[in-house]
């Protein structure tokens, strides 16, 4: 039992560093902030909370471990924002400067102002040769400020894609 219990810490733990260095590096790119509570942050908030409550259960010092761990890596993922900046966006801890992007769109959709970024990483291997999608959903009221921030920045990269 102890076994899995060390395991699952330095699981957690791993995942706990990774997104509070992912924090640390980009939290100064970002200018504009993604929109704060979705569903994947209630979720995780949610499960913290569960967590939390079945702290009185533990028997061993490695179960109190593997909660700690488990709340940092929770806390790491509540903390760590997507958004745009001037020079690039951030999405998931990546910082991706706008050199790399490939084309851009933006829709606005019931309560959420989403935009979609085709970009390359020049590292990339494999048959799509780094070529990588990401969204990223913004409140409402900053579409404008937005909009004209990725105009300045990038667009002639601006075309109308197909979205699922």
């Amino acid at each position: 039992m102890d076994y899995m219990n060390i395991l699952l810490f330095i699981i957690f733990g791993f995942l706990a560093v990774w997104m509070l260095m992912g924090i640390v590096r980009t939290s100064k790119q970002i200018t504009i902030k993604d929109k704060l509570w979705t569903f994947n942050r209630i979720l995780f908030l949610l499960a913290g909370i569960f967590a939390m409550l079945s702290v009185f259960v533990y028997n061993s010092i490695w179960d109190v471990l593997r909660l700690f761990a488990m709340m940092a890596a929770i806390i790491g993922f509540l903390l760590m924002r997507d958004g745009i900046g001037d020079e690039g966006f951030v999405t998931t801890g990546t910082y991706v400067p706008y050199i790399h992007v490939k084309n851009y769109d933006y829709a606005l959709q019931k309560k959420k102002f989403t935009v979609y970024f085709v970009y390359s990483d020049p590292k990339g291997k494999g048959k799509d040769k780094g070529v990588y999608n990401a969204s990223i959903d913004f409140h409402p009221d900053d579409q404008e400020e937005i909009k004209k921030l990725l105009k300045e920045r990038i667009g002639r990269k601006y075309m109308r894609m197909k979205k699922n």
